[in-house]
């Protein structure tokens, strides 16, 4: 049967608090496995255009509806198939672009992608950086945010939900692909996160 409006707000209540309540359960499943040395990381050709693609369609919606710009710059010398573990190398951009577009209120989010280097013939060197007009995070805090169960301590914890597990977790999945993340950040300035691959030419 129809709902009033009031029956409306609760079960709309319900329904977030539900899933708020099953994203912390998988990140705190996702972070217990990566701590206790359970998550192996795959080594399998993938299509990289198509996954970054593919998120790049979960972010649009988002940013659009807070009437944010997305912007997706990927360098033409990026190889369309490589090979390395396509599940974690999501997880990391979602991870990374979600918190973009909660922390930023108005202006953009940005993707970029690019070759650095090659190591060798079949290996390429790829940055991934998002970018973000967001609220910033002062310099003395930014190491503490990849630690688990850690919010920047500032006014924004009353405004912005969350666990503080997001970073943690792509701290942890940056190192098992034997790279770190790097912050470069102000209050009121934006933030840029980014981190770099050594990865496999795919011979397809």
């Amino acid at each position: 049967s129809e709902l009033n409006y009031e029956q409306n707000e609760y079960v709309s209540t319900v329904k977030n608090a539900s899933e708020c309540l099953l994203a912390l359960v998988n990140d705190i499943l996702d972070l217990s496995e990566i701590e206790s040395s359970k998550v192996q990381i795959e080594q399998a050709d993938f299509d990289l255009l198509a996954t970054i693609e593919l998120i790049s369609g979960i972010f649009r919606k988002q940013t659009a509806d807070k009437k944010l710009d997305y912007i997706v710059n990927i360098d033409p010398q990026v190889p369309q198939y490589v090979v390395s573990d396509e599940t974690r190398i999501r997880q990391i951009l979602i991870n990374l672009l979600g918190n973009a577009v909660k922390f930023t209120q108005s202006g953009s989010v940005t993707l970029n992608v690019r070759t650095i280097g090659n190591t060798k013939a079949n290996k390429v060197v790829i940055r991934f950086e998002v970018v973000d007009t967001g609220i910033g995070i002062p310099k003395e805090q930014q190491q503490m945010l990849l630690e688990a169960f850690v919010q920047a301590e500032n006014d924004s914890n009353r405004t912005y939900s969350g666990t503080g597990l997001g970073l943690a977790i792509v701290n942890q999945l940056v190192r098992l692909l034997e790279s770190r993340i790097e912050i470069d950040s102000q209050p009121d300035s934006g933030s840029t996160f980014a981190f770099e691959l050594n990865l496999t030419r795919s011979a397809k």
